[in-house]
């Protein structure tokens, strides 16, 4: 839900300066999940968006450092535990960051978890006006711009992709 989020509304935080969608795109995935995480945990937290943005900068450095040490342990311990160093560094952050809002008073907690047919209404209610506004405000038509999604759907109605004329 976050990805299709972002896919959806990126596009048109991108027309905006940089640190307006570095501010507004934590948001916007966080608000996409937030109906689910109610739903099945009962649990919110008011403090995520701000998290998500200290720790922004950090998640690409530890994902492609965890995909480096896993290459690195094919080949040789040290060279793993090497480039383990610099993938915990940045994971650090991360921890350090969720320690820290975690322990923000009232600003997370528990509350009731709404049923599974209250939350696919809130996701209604807030997707369909949502879809609307996208459609109206791209020039990519609504059908199309969903497979902007998975792309590779796109090949699904042609008859022999192979056949395409290169772009």
């Amino acid at each position: 839900l976050s990805t299709a989020a972002l896919a959806l509304l990126g596009p048109q935080i991108a027309r905006y300066p940089a640190w307006i969608g570095a501010i507004v795109l934590p948001g916007t995935t966080q608000l996409a999940v937030s109906p689910l995480l109610l739903h099945w945990f009962g649990a919110y937290s008011l403090v995520a968006p701000v998290a998500n943005l200290l720790v922004g900068p950090a998640v690409a450095p530890v994902m492609a450092g965890g995909v480096l040490v896993a290459a690195a342990s094919l080949a040789h311990p040290v060279a793993a535990d090497t480039l383990g160093v610099l993938a915990w560094l940045p994971g650090r952050w991360v921890v350090w960051v969720a320690e820290v809002a975690a322990r923000v008073p009232g600003l997370a907690g528990r509350t009731l978890s709404p049923s599974a047919d209250a939350t696919v209404l809130v996701y209604l209610g807030v997707g369909v006006p949502i879809l609307w506004w996208w459609h109206r405000t791209t020039a990519v038509p609504l059908p199309e711009g969903l497979l902007l999604l998975a792309p590779e759907a796109a090949e699904l109605g042609e008859e022999n992709p192979s056949q395409r004329e290169p772009a």
